[in-house]
């Protein structure tokens, strides 16, 4: 009998090591699971260049002086003398700010929550950099310095780009809503320029369009900060919660959003470039953008909604037209899209200019016969 006992509570003991490992393989299975879903503490980017453009930068920014000039700060409604007051005081800003672009820059990531109100006044002061920038470039055009003019505005796109490389998505929205003003600027001054000016400028713009950072890297680096903020805990639940996750895709739609009309809008205006200088050399519009390449630009630009060549259609005895198909992903045949705050809820194509709906050819004898460019 009492080997019997003796049987029985081995059995269980041994039962109960079975149940035990069990429940263990099963929590570290778990728990692996969600570790993997679980962004790192710590954010992996490379070391910050030394020296750092962005600081100069931002201290570009936080140096200037005066208040915006215009109604409510609208600058570009300001008088000239206003204007002329405004950026003039400011020229030092301006200096430090192309010394900073001539420099390697990276943002510089706040260490904690804490830190984050001091970086978004570094936002701030970028935003401030753009308006002053963009200022200079209205008031170079009034005065009928349009290498100035172009300079300035170029170096917008620049600071939108360099002054928030590494950065958040903060950081990333605001360079994109202070690069679609240095795209208009230059937009409105295109057709001034000459052959060797568009060659130029547009060398320049795919060079900032080849270097820009990929979305999917701005995002992760914006999760990985953030759940860095909360312990272990709270970084779980984040990652399993269904509210949670999908509270992220709603955050980042904006994004991508704004990151397309940005992209849109740049290549749309190397295109716009390359046209006119083939206009100014050949007398008349190229009959498809491929003819283009390699001498006018160095490939197509591609449409970011479609993820094909951008949409070209020659002379119609009005002018040609170049957009992108927009949000919808339709072909609307060119018609502008609307500024409003849902550009998914409404029908239009991205142009490089909304204001203006064909430009025309200089020259008579572009081929009459339209065609959209797509494969």
């Amino acid at each position: 009998m009492l080997e019997a006992e003796f049987r029985r509570a081995r059995r269980n003991r041994r039962r109960l090591w079975i149940g035990l490992t069990i429940s263990l393989l099963l929590f570290l299975s778990v728990g692996a699971i969600i570790c993997s879903r679980l962004p790192s503490f710590y954010v992996d980017e490379p070391p910050l260049p030394n020296p750092n453009g962005f600081e100069d930068l931002v201290r570009a920014g936080q140096s200037i002086v005066g208040q915006i000039p215009g109604p409510n700060g609208d600058y570009r409604s300001a008088g000239e003398d206003e204007l002329r007051q405004w950026v003039e005081a400011n020229h030092e800003a301006l200096t430090i700010a192309r010394h900073g672009l001539d420099r390697e820059c990276r943002v510089v990531l706040p260490a904690s929550q804490a830190q984050l109100q001091e970086h978004m006044n570094q936002v701030s002061s970028l935003r401030q950099l753009c308006r002053l920038m963009d200022a200079s470039a209205l008031l170079a055009e009034t005065d009928g310095q349009l290498p100035q003019a172009v300079r300035n505005g170029l170096d917008v796109i620049r600071v939108a780009n360099q002054g928030t490389r590494g950065g958040l998505l903060i950081d990333a929205l605001t360079g994109m809503a202070c690069e679609w003003v240095g795209q208009r600027a230059l937009a409105r001054l295109r057709d001034q320029l000459t052959a060797l000016e568009c060659r130029k400028l547009v060398t320049a713009l795919e060079a900032i369009d080849a270097q820009r950072e990929p979305d999917d890297s701005i995002i992760q680096r914006d999760r990985t900060w953030y759940s860095a903020q909360h312990n272990v805990l709270s970084r779980a639940i984040l990652a399993v919660h269904p509210a949670a996750n999908q509270l992220l895709k709603s955050s980042t739609a904006p994004f991508e959003l704004a990151s397309k009309r940005a992209k849109a809008g740049l290549r749309l205006l190397v295109a716009e470039l390359a046209v006119r200088r083939y206009r100014l050399e050949n007398g008349f519009d190229p009959p498809v953008l491929k003819s283009l390449v390699p001498q006018y630009f160095a490939r197509v630009p591609t449409d970011p909604y479609l993820g094909r060549p951008i949409i070209y259609r020659p002379d119609q005895g009005q002018g040609h037209r170049l957009y992108c198909v927009g949000p919808d992903g339709q072909d609307d045949g060119g018609k502008p899209l609307t500024d409003r705050s849902d550009w998914t809820k409404v029908r239009g194509d991205v142009r490089a200019d909304p204001a203006e709906a064909v430009h025309p050819a200089s020259k008579p004898g572009t081929p009459k016969t339209p065609s959209a460019e797509m494969p």
